[in-house]
């Protein structure tokens, strides 16, 4: 069988935008000559697969709309093409079914990964749902549910050398020429659990960090998702062993000064999983806090007191309750940062924004009461100045839904009888004299704590 003859047919289907019906009547002869020769059949299938390989200048912007239309109506052929094999093998024996399955699994998975929306710009929804309908049709033929299943069957040594030679294109210089390559390791360690994370640990975290560290925003996104898998699949034990914790966790804490949104949001949760790897299980029953849980506050208390940006405001305001809750009473050495950013949150016309800094306040009563009470002032003054600016500036809360501001007067009034757990009186007369304010919200709000407070007592 020509290999390059096939190729060739390949592209001119592609060029003279024939259907797809069309193309695999076309192909059908070769195809049929090499169905029951596995060595072959896997050549084929490689040699399909390797078709779909994009040159990187494409991503330059202002591509040609017409390169991308080529490409996916190129992968959607290819796919088309591998479920007629695939239909055609499920009438033959187990054995030779098994050993095409171990030749042709990882040019299946190289596939499906180049198809995926996520990592490549060019694909669409359409070349998604071909790529995934082609593996689930492949993995039947292997006698295995999903991916993961598949990936858990140690005994593929053809899948892992084939996997290794690919990782070994993923180095600083040249992993963004190796498009094929980068696609396929994020599919796999993606839809890799535990047990196969954590035996390969030198293998996935090296280019993980490296995508990570990447200036263009799309390749950070996709390393954090990948960091983000890692640290919930594999135990904390194995991160921490050979200081891989440390190293993870001083790459992520250097991200933290960006100011794309996006990243922002990923980036986040990522580190709150890499700081709970950090402590061990020991180290939490003492009460104990490590100095990076004081670093990583005083940056996200800094990046949400300077950012102008609405979007970033939100995700670092969000952060801000988990600190306070982990750090315990020790956070109570930031309290005066902490108040001037609330006062600054204050002028935020954002819903999740204002109820994370009221959350703040809150959490702050559980973990650090015994030394809050000379702060209990300010905070008090941050909830009625918020309940002021809800009730009153109609023009910055046009967007606001009532339901919206429902939710934060109520949280308002629950954080402020934790705050008369502190000091009743301070709150009690504040209350009464804003029950006696000509404006109806302050009012009606120092009717209704003193209401509870009576209540309580």
């Amino acid at each position: 069988m020509d290999l390059a003859r096939l190729s060739e047919k390949l592209g001119q289907c592609v060029s003279n935008n024939e259907k797809i019906h069309q193309i695999k009547e076309f192909l059908k002869p070769e195809l049929s000559y090499i169905l029951y020769d596995a060595q072959k059949l896997s050549d084929i299938v490689d040699r399909l697969v390797g078709s779909l390989s994009i040159s990187p200048q494409h991503h330059v912007k202002g591509a040609l709309e017409e390169k991308n239309s080529k490409a996916c109506t190129l992968a959607c052929l290819v796919c088309h093409v591998l479920n007629g094999i695939t239909k055609e093998l499920e009438t033959c024996d187990q054995d030779y079914r098994t050993e095409v399955f171990s030749r042709c699994f990882f040019h299946y998975i190289k596939l499906c990964a180049q198809t995926q929306q996520e990592v490549n710009y060019w694909c669409d929804r359409h070349t998604e749902s071909c790529g995934n309908q082609t593996i689930s049709s492949f993995i039947n033929i292997g006698g295995y549910r999903s991916v993961g299943d598949a990936l858990e069957d140690r005994s593929n040594e053809i899948f892992k050398s084939r996997l290794k030679k690919q990782v070994s294109l993923l180095n600083r210089e040249q992993w963004k020429e190796s498009t094929a390559a980068k696609s396929l390791f994020i599919y796999l360690l993606l839809r890799a659990n535990g047990d196969i994370l954590t035996e390969n640990l030198d293998m996935f975290i090296p280019f993980t960090l490296l995508m990570v560290d990447d200036f263009v925003p799309k390749n950070t996104i996709m390393g954090l998702k990948c960091m983000k898998h890692i640290l919930h699949e594999v135990p904390p034990a194995e991160i921490r062993f050979r200081g891989r914790a440390e190293v993870i966790h001083d790459a992520l804490v250097k991200k933290l000064y960006t100011r794309d949104s996006d990243v922002s949001k990923v980036l986040i949760s990522c580190i709150m999983q890499s700081l709970d790897c950090l402590e061990s299980e020991m180290m939490r029953k003492r009460g104990c806090s490590i100095p990076r849980h004081d670093e990583c506050f005083e940056i996200v208390l800094n990046n949400f007191h300077l950012s102008s940006d609405n979007l970033v405001k939100r995700v670092y305001s969000s952060a801000l309750p988990f600190f306070v809750s982990r750090m315990g009473i020790q956070s109570i050495g930031h309290i005066k940062k902490i108040i001037i950013v609330l006062d600054y949150g204050i002028e935020s016309t954002d819903i999740q924004t204002m109820l994370s800094c009221i959350d703040v306040i809150s959490k702050m009563v559980d973990a650090a009461w015994p030394r809050l009470e000379h702060h209990c002032e300010a905070m008090l003054r941050f909830l009625i100045r918020a309940l002021y600016n809800l009730e009153n500036d109609d023009w910055r809360w046009k967007g606001c839904n009532e339901n919206g501001k429902k939710k934060i007067v109520n949280a308002i009034i629950d954080t402020t009888m934790k705050l008369s757990m502190l000091s009743k009186e301070l709150i009690l007369e504040t209350a009464q004299m804003l029950e006696a304010e000509t404006d109806l919200a302050l009012s009606q709000y120092g009717k209704k704590i003193q209401q509870l407070i009576a209540t309580s007592a």
